[in-house]
């Protein structure tokens, strides 16, 4: 009859019914009805005493080592498998950021009763220069030019009104890179006629400064602001103008 072989339950080394130690790894077999059993501690190659409790522990890490191996393994892979959204490139590739939409500003003068006022009363003049003037403040420049221009037609004189309509040509030009030049150029038209009928007209001066200096012509802007201090240093207009002077001085 041919010699049952099993395996060591230490190593799992084929070992026979007849051996008393593994030839392996040298632990100690006690045969039961199942197979050898171990019966304490063994010896290594070395002939180290090592307990069977060390071994045990020896096990758990291979054994633990492998699970770990196992896990990272499959987490690698799902990894690798998912759909990855991309960083915000840093400053040398920047993405272009969105700026929030923009809020339309509601009206700040209901033109409706001064729309009436004028369509009850056309040839009141103060009702016309009220309605310029609330479009004005709605934004409504091309309108409120319109307007200016229907109301200076019987009182030519009115500084304020045309330093108004002045500023209405400035803000379009301001909003229009095409037509810019033109515009400002009404506006500094529109303003020196104000101040050449009203010499003492310092919005006149100050705004013409302002127009002049945006147009790139520093010189003449200069010479306006200085026109404005010189009216009256001392109001807001006054005090505006110097420091202008003060950050955009023309030298020869």
């Amino acid at each position: 009859m041919a010699e049952v072989r099993t395996v060591c339950g230490a190593c799992a080394s084929p070992v026979k019914r007849s051996e008393t130690r593994c030839a392996q790894c040298g632990e100690a077999l006690e045969w039961g009805r199942g197979g050898p059993t171990r019966k304490g501690g063994g010896s290594n190659s070395r002939g180290t005493s090592v307990p069977a409790s060390k071994k045990r522990f020896e096990l758990w890490q291979v054994i633990s080592f492998v699970a770990l191996v196992a896990l990272v393994a499959v987490l690698v892979t799902l990894e690798l498998s998912r759909e990855h959204v991309p960083a915000a490139p840093g400053p040398s590739g920047a993405m272009p950021v969105m700026p929030p939409p923009m809020q339309q500003t509601p009206p700040s003068v209901d033109l409706g009763p001064l729309q009436a006022a004028v369509v009850a009363n056309p040839g009141d003049p103060g009702a016309l220069l009220k309605l310029a003037n609330g479009m004005h403040d709605n934004g409504l420049f091309q309108q409120a030019v319109d307007t200016y221009t229907t109301y200076l037609k019987s009182h030519p004189n009115d500084a304020n009104a045309r330093v108004d309509m002045g500023i209405c040509y400035y803000q379009m030009g301001m909003g229009d890179s095409t037509n810019s030049g033109r515009l400002f150029d009404m506006a500094i038209t529109a303003m020196e006629t104000a101040i050449r009928n009203t010499p003492t007209h310092q919005p006149a001066a100050f705004n013409l400064g302002v127009v002049n200096l945006t147009r790139g012509r520093l010189e003449e802007s200069n010479a306006w602001f200085r026109k404005a201090v010189a009216l009256d240093k001392n109001s807001d207009l006054g005090v505006r103008a110097q420091q202008m002077l003060s950050q955009h001085s023309f030298t020869q």
